[in-house]
């Protein structure tokens, strides 16, 4: 494993949920996350700047040379196998035109997204464990939060998790169904969590008991207003005079 992790800024995840991730996290030095679908475990990774805080990263995928990727510039712990509802060997579908969207799944919406990008596969049979399995075989002893992005396969995955057990404080699902199918957050409810927040096709759960979380809303207020100030420095760099007034005129009525 080479000792060297690329230098990528934290923001860099697919909508930038490892920011708002450090914000709610911001007191923890020594958590562990989880990603499932970890594709080379930098390119949309939320769990990287956690590692280089020096977090625990637990990270599955399973396609082998992204695996190997992985391997190459992450100390996270490594599985290379599909998460899902029970152990054993699966049949998992390699899109040959962009590998983030392989999956096992065979739903609806990703059955029209290979259509809309004609997108074409080759199967080839993986390892499937359940994130049971996985948690229990990483030695840790709690989870902080997990990521999961599975393209369509997401409730499996859920249904091989006991969520009473492991009790992350914050899990983010992939919805390529954009809010049509609603089977994920029952299967959550059912455990007693509920969505708090969306970015781009990710929805954010949490345990309904966790009353801190009721307070992200104001820390989304106070992260977008740092945002807002962050860009209106560089205008004042930058911009023209016309376009900095605009600016100004924008982050006021924001705040």
């Amino acid at each position: 494993m080479s000792s060297s992790i690329p230098d990528v800024p934290a923001g860099h995840a697919q909508f930038g949920e490892d920011r708002l991730l450090l914000e709610i996290f911001h007191d923890l030095p020594d958590g562990v996350c989880l990603e499932v679908g970890a594709f080379d475990g930098c390119a949309g990774s939320a769990t990287l700047a956690f590692e280089r805080k020096g977090w625990t990263a637990i990270l599955v995928e399973p396609l082998p040379e992204l695996a190997a990727r992985i391997r190459q510039h992450r100390k996270g712990l490594v599985f290379e196998a599909a998460a899902g509802p029970a152990n054993g060997e699966v049949t998992f579908r390699r899109a040959l035109g962009d590998p983030a969207i392989s999956t096992l799944a065979n739903s609806t919406w990703q059955s029209e997204l290979y259509r809309l990008r004609q997108e074409t596969w080759q199967e080839l049979t993986v390892r499937q464990l359940t994130l049971d399995s996985i948690i229990e075989q990483a030695g840790v002893a709690r989870l902080d939060f997990a990521t999961i992005d599975t393209e369509g396969y997401e409730l499996e995955v859920l249904r091989g998790w006991t969520l009473s057990r492991w009790q992350p404080r914050v899990i983010v699902v992939e919805d390529n169904s954009r809010g049509l199918d609603r089977q994920v957050p029952a299967h959550l409810a059912a455990a007693g969590y509920g969505c708090f927040h969306h970015t781009g096709v990710n929805d954010w759960y949490a345990r309904s008991t966790d009353s801190a979380l009721a307070t992200v809303p104001n820390r989304l207020r106070q992260w977008q207003r740092r945002r807002l100030r962050r860009l209106r420095a560089f205008a004042k760099r930058l911009a023209p005079p016309a376009l900095k007034r605009a600016l100004r005129r924008w982050s006021v009525a924001g705040e």
